[in-house]
């Protein structure tokens, strides 16, 4: 299987690249702002067809594509017009280029829970909501747009939250392992947020499977099916520390108010997707945790 991935230096790219390489049935072919070609959405919507991408797609006829590609997702910058006027333009015109050059090419296109805006209830394929920001928006209509242009050979795969080796510094955990190492308080709101936090590995392993199951279509829900407050997890990582010897003071909780318009509850059903494409989590909240204390205070050492 010849697989084309966008977005290859993602945090979730690296992790889904590093996967598939280790398959022998699998060659990988990954595309980067940064690689060459350059997968940039400036550069494609001012291209005639996908330009120098297209002309690579065309040679290397890849028999599926898993966009994960999406610039301007830095914190601060997910109401930006730049996810509708470039991010939904350039990756319709992606989905036009496989519907009609790439005629066998399965396409996964990757969403977000942001497609659904605030939410209060455990999400499934069925959930509908009201998306608030661009980026949100724009995630929204690529998935209905893919679905609808190519409906036999297509699946949009909503991802909740991920977490592990790589993930951006500004995020929730890397928050967590950076400041209880360095002794400093961990300030954070009252914590009562429930949320889904699924391991990068784990989430790379659902993407193959879903390529490895050609007769698996549509919507689906990309999660680890638990979701925990995100009070329990300062503590619990906390607790790592302190096994491993390392004095850590406790969290501070309310010391910071929530967010406008902050889900408090950010949990997914996976069923779907365990059922059609036979993948489930391997790697509990513990357990990783556990892996990501380590590997920091390894580099610390280091």
């Amino acid at each position: 299987m010849k697989v084309c991935v966008t977005g290859a230096t993602s945090f979730l790219g690296t992790a889904l690249c590093e996967l598939l390489r280790q398959s022998k049935a699998i060659d990988v072919f990954p595309l980067s702002r940064s690689g060459r070609p350059s997968f940039d959405m400036s550069k494609i919507l001012e291209s005639e067809g996908l330009g120098v991408v297209g002309e690579f797609l065309q040679k290397v006829r890849p028999d599926a594509l898993v966009h994960l590609a999406w610039g301007h997702t830095g914190r601060g910058q997910l109401d930006d017009d730049y996810h509708l006027d470039s991010n939904l333009l350039a990756s319709k015109k992606l989905v036009d280029f496989v519907k009609t050059a790439l005629p066998t090419c399965r396409f996964i296109g990757v969403g977000s829970q942001a497609e659904l805006g605030p939410t209060s209830s455990i999400i499934d394929e069925s959930t509908e909501g009201i998306p608030v920001l661009a980026y949100g928006k724009a995630k929204k209509q690529l998935g209905q747009y893919l679905l609808k242009e190519l409906p036999n050979r297509s699946a949009w795969v909503k991802i909740l939250t991920l977490y592990g080796p790589g993930d951006h510094e500004r995020k929730f955990i890397p928050y967590l392992l950076r400041t209880a190492a360095s002794g400093a308080p961990i300030e954070m709101s009252p914590g009562e947020q429930s949320w889904d936090f699924l391991h990068i590995e784990d989430a790379a392993r659902g993407l193959k499977a879903l390529l490895e199951s050609a007769h698996c279509v549509g919507n689906y829900i990309l999660c680890s099916g638990e979701a925990v407050s995100m009070k329990s997890v300062a503590i619990l990582l906390c607790e790592k520390f302190r096994k491993r010897g390392v004095e850590v003071m406790d969290p501070h909780f309310g010391a910071r108010p929530y967010l406008p318009g902050e889900s408090m509850l950010l949990a997914g059903d996976p069923s779907r997707l365990q059922c059609e494409a036979t993948w489930s989590p391997r790697i509990g909240l513990s357990e990783g945790l556990d892996d990501l204390v380590s590997k920091y205070l390894e580099k610390l050492s280091s």
